[in-house]
């Protein structure tokens, strides 16, 4: 029905679109052709759909069909809102714009719906992208508050032989280090995290995470695995964090043991569920799915699951951040999330990311080795109580450290002795970047280090890039590393 020059736009177009007859005495007749998206957000098949009209499938409580096709008669083009009921009874609500289109002297109505959950879906996203750059901002100031505090109690603790004051400070660490994972929280639930993506096998990923969590669960919980062999492209403390926090949390659901299972399967675009009803993109989809027969999510915490500090645990057993947590692991990977539960017979979550077809990364351990020469280092930092405590630090370790306050002070006392440069990149004056590509122009072979408190920073390749606060001991051992 529609000429071969626009077959393919209107096949492949995003929105559903629908070509109905239109019958003299003012009435629709039945649609003679929809595009693919159509089939998919209402669930019938193209063949199923020609033997209905508009009206069979509309459920809308407002203006008739009669009204509205009198509309689109008197200027040949109509903007309104019906609410459709899918083949599996669900409700969708359209903004549907139809207009008047003569083809071989038949008058037909050429109607493009837009699902109003997209539209919504574009202003949350505007929302959470402020979010991110909110907590982007937050994050910077506190790991490097973190950084002060947490390099300050290691310095003390090797030097204090009381045990009283050594279990103090551990405490002190302790909640530190718990700070830091609560602000890596939020930065996952904005979507802006700090994260290293790489392909990874997730069978592979599966089964060694299923082995260790056989360990951690209680024995009355039986945890089953099956994975196809497929690759995902992902930050793999962020997959372990999902996998961890879903796991858990069917754990938490199991109140007399029970059983989860885990499994991994590749399944195509239309087959893919989204909690907020987006549009999915064309793609091959691995589906991570881990189900419990627990005691399922009440009624009326199924809307706001996914927002923070929203949970089902008793008082005192969780603040609520690991499903908002997997939320934006998932989104920021352009993945989509949906939870299936039901009071007294358990929960279905499932996760869609991405199938990366690319070759993937094997993981590899990285060994240490001692240096056995004494290193001259230039340290780059603008915060003077995270350059001051950082420096002794490594002075305290053996190296020798030269420091400046930002770029431009830092070209003027690099020369030839210097063996590693370690730099922050958000500064004045001149930033850790512009500093990196001006020693890499007049040194290619220049061996640097960048550490940030903020989220998803780039640096140019061939440099190692580090997350506030770092443990003077995993600093040592990097600088070892980065020598050799």
């Amino acid at each position: 029905m529609v000429g071969n020059k626009y077959k393919y736009m209107f096949e492949y177009a995003n929105d559903p679109i629908f070509l109905i007859r239109l019958e003299s005495v003012g009435k629709f007749s039945k649609i003679v052709d929809v595009n693919t998206a159509a089939c998919v957000k209402l669930g019938f098949s193209k063949e199923e759909l020609l033997e209905l009209t508009l009206e069979d499938i509309d459920i809308s409580e407002d203006q008739t069909f009669d009204k509205i096709i009198d509309k689109i008669n008197s200027v040949g083009q109509y903007s309104f809102e019906r609410k459709f009921k899918t083949k599996h009874g669900k409700h969708v609500v359209f903004d549907i714009n139809a207009q008047i289109l003569e083809m071989n002297e038949d008058r037909f109505i050429l109607a493009i719906a837009r699902d109003i959950g997209v539209k919504q879906q574009s202003l949350n996203d505007i929302k959470f992208a402020s979010l991110g750059r909110f907590a982007g901002g937050i994050a910077h100031n506190f790991n490097n508050i973190m950084a002060v505090i947490n390099g300050g109690i290691e310095l003390i603790k090797g030097n204090i032989y009381d045990d009283h004051s050594i279990k103090i400070l551990e405490i002190i660490e302790k909640q530190t280090l718990k700070g830091g994972e609560l602000v890596r929280q939020i930065l996952d639930y904005s979507g802006n995290p700090f994260s290293f993506e790489k392909s990874v096998k997730i069978a592979d990923f599966a089964i060694e995470m299923t082995q260790m969590l056989r360990l951690l669960l209680p024995s009355e919980i039986l945890l089953s695995l099956s994975a196809e062999d497929l690759s995902v492209k992902i930050d793999e403390t962020q997959l372990q964090q999902v996998i961890l926090n879903l796991v858990f949390n069917s754990k938490d659901a199991l109140l007399d043991g029970g059983e989860i299972d885990l499994s991994i399967s590749r399944v195509s675009f239309g087959e893919v569920r989204d909690f907020e009803k987006t549009y999915i993109r064309r793609n091959n989809y691995v589906k991570l799915s881990v189900i419990d027969n627990g005691i399922g999510i009440e009624e009326e915490l199924k809307k706001e699951i996914f927002n923070p500090f929203v949970t089902s645990k008793p008082f005192g057993q969780g603040i609520g951040l690991g499903l908002s947590q997997v939320y934006g692991i998932v989104r920021q990977h352009r993945g989509y999330i949906y939870i299936d539960s039901t009071q007294g017979i358990g929960t279905e979550t499932n996760i869609f990311l991405p199938e990366y077809t690319g070759k993937p990364i094997i993981r590899e351990e990285i060994t240490q080795t001692k240096l056995d020469k004494r290193v001259k280092i230039l340290l780059v930092e603008d915060d003077d109580d995270v350059r001051e405590i950082t420096r002794t630090a490594m002075e305290y370790q053996g190296f020798d450290v030269v420091t400046a306050t930002n770029g431009i002070e830092a070209l003027q006392v690099y020369n030839d002795e210097i063996s590693l440069i370690i730099t922050d990149l958000v500064m004045p004056i001149m930033s850790g970047i512009e500093l990196i590509n001006e020693i890499r122009s007049k040194d290619e072979s220049a061996k640097i280090i960048a550490i940030t408190g903020f989220p998803s920073m780039k640096v140019p390749k061939g440099i190692q890039l580090l997350q506030k606060p770092v443990s003077n001991k995993e600093l040592k051992e990097i600088i070892e590393e980065s020598i050799v």
